[in-house]
């Protein structure tokens, strides 16, 4: 709804815009089918539903850049007390895996050819409060036991308070941009 919205207000008299979840849209004659941020949450058929509903097909990712050396070195060490030890932690190629991991998968589709991948790289300043904040709405800090939880928040706020009481977060976007077969 939101990029909808914006979208809107530039007045951009040719575009039609739905506002729908992907899978449910239905229907042909799209330009392009673009999924952000959720192409993991779409179900098996998402290549052949964005196939029949457009020729080209934009998927946009987010991920996270490297984060200075001596916070992320900090931030780690409460992972490692408080995480489990099975838990996927972000790799430092972060960006790397996630851009071959996407342009494979679209490759094997059978439906779209090779993307073309774009990487657009932004940063977001949080203070300690708002970046806890954002940390809760992680679905893997979110299932944490409260005490576990509470322990490494506190760890993660101390090392951010440490730092200044703002963390930088380095933020890829990648954009994969493929287009339909035949």
């Amino acid at each position: 709804a939101h990029l909808c919205a914006i979208l809107r207000a530039k007045q951009l008299p040719d575009a039609r815009l739905v506002n729908s979840s992907f899978e449910l849209v239905g229907g042909t004659g799209f330009d392009l089918g673009l999924a952000s941020q959720a192409w993991h949450w779409m179900p098996p058929n998402r290549f052949e539903l964005a196939a029949a509903a457009a020729p080209a097909l934009a998927i946009l990712y987010n991920e996270k850049a490297p984060l200075d050396p001596a916070l992320s070195a900090e931030l780690d060490a409460a992972y490692a007390r408080h995480f489990p030890p099975d838990s996927p932690r972000m790799a430092p190629n972060q960006v790397e895996q996630t851009r071959a991991e996407y342009v494979a998968m679209i490759e094997a589709s059978t439906v779209f050819g090779s993307p073309h991948v774009a990487e657009l790289p932004w940063t977001e300043r949080y203070p300690t409060a708002r970046y806890l904040e954002l940390l809760a709405t992680y679905s893997d800090h979110a299932v944490l036991a409260p005490a576990t939880r509470d322990a490494l928040l506190a760890e993660i706020a101390a090392a951010i308070d440490h730092h200044g009481g703002t963390i930088e977060i380095p933020y890829v976007t990648l954009v994969f941009v493929a287009h339909r077969l035949g």
